[in-house]
Formats: C-alpha cells, structure tokens, sequence
C-alpha cells in the first residue's frame, strides 16, 4: 500500500497554521496546541472506522482511511474554510439526510450530459461545470464549511469512479462556483491542493 505520510503533512500545515495567526489569534487556541503545534485531532481507532464503515455501508478508500487514523477530522482548513468530519460526523447522500440533494441533482442534470472526454480531465485544465451530479446520489460527505469565505461548500468522496489502487474520486463542490466541482483523483490529490494552497 502507498505510503501517504499524514503525520507529517498535517504537522507542516499545522506549522505554517499557526506560524501565520497573529499574537491575538494564537491567544485564542489552547495552550497544548501552541506546545504541540499540532492541530489535527487524535487518530480514529480502528473501531471507530470499522463502525463507521458498518453505518455507511462502505469500505473507505485508502488515503481517506489512513488519514482517519492520523487524525480523527480537522479543524477549518485552508482558504476554504473546511471543517473535516469525524467518523460518527460523516454521511453518505444515500441516506437521504439532506432533502437539498435531489433539488441539486435534478436542477443540475438540466443541462448537456458530459462525455468521457470532458470528464476525465483533472488538475487546472478540467472545467469545474463538467461534472456529473448523479454521482452525489451515493457521495460521503466529509466536510462543511463555515466561514465568510465559503457557506456552502463542502468535500465529496464519490464511490463510482475508483482507480485500481482503491482510491474515490473526491470532489470539492461549491455552489458559489454556480454549483459546480473540482475533481481529483483521491481524497490524498485532494488534501495535497488544500494545504497547498494555505
């Protein structure tokens, strides 16, 4: 299995974090954070994820999974202001939990279907309207956003498109993009944008 390194991903964001708050701001975190310069959560066990899974009917994807056992979510993360899940925090759209999902795919799925060609383009040459909004039907998801940046976005894994290596295709949707999503390959090519882009 692919190593994805999260301890020490999530203590470099962590670092350039807090090396960035002002002496007001780093007054309002708790002292062990500052000490620590961590600001990850403690790792999921492996109960914790295997529970989870049992909820949502799933087997996460791999990076997702090691990622949960670094660290059980995160707080607001990056320019975008995600709040990553815990694991009794995640849903699956399945579910029927937000009655706005249907209105979302049926508004979206008004326009042209998108081919092949159109969507199996990732990095910055996709287009982010070049989507395919039934696969929210069934998606994870594992953020919210709070923040006056961004109210409504948040991070989709997406079980219909998974490479051989196991990993979902992971989306950040956004409907102040005129609802449209940025598609990577993994919830790790994911994470890589979001905390480099701090």
């Amino acid at each position: 299995m692919k190593a994805f390194n999260w301890e020490n991903r999530i203590r470099e964001w962590s670092l350039r974090c807090i090396k960035s708050l002002t002496e007001q701001e780093k007054c309002c975190l708790p002292s062990d954070i500052i000490q620590s310069m961590w600001l990850g959560y403690l790792g999921a066990t492996e109960e914790q994820i295997l529970s989870a899974e049992a909820r949502l009917s799933v087997k996460f994807p791999p990076s997702y999974r090691e990622f949960l056992k670094v660290t059980n979510g995160l707080p607001f993360v990056s320019k975008y202001g995600f709040k990553f899940y815990s694991t009794d925090e995640i849903y699956s759209y399945t579910a029927g939990v937000l009655d706005d999902v249907d209105i979302w795919i049926e508004a979206y799925e008004e326009g042209d279907p998108v081919t092949d060609e159109e969507y199996f383009v990732y990095g910055e040459e996709q287009n982010p309207n070049y989507f395919r909004p039934k696969y929210m039907q069934t998606a994870l998801e594992i953020s919210d956003c709070d923040c006056d940046y961004n109210d409504n976005g948040v991070c989709l894994l997406i079980p219909q498109i998974i490479t051989s290596g196991g990993e979902w295709e992971a989306w950040i949707f956004d409907s102040k993009m005129g609802g449209g999503a940025w598609r990577y390959r993994s919830f790790d090519e994911m994470m890589n944008t979001i905390f480099n882009e701090f």
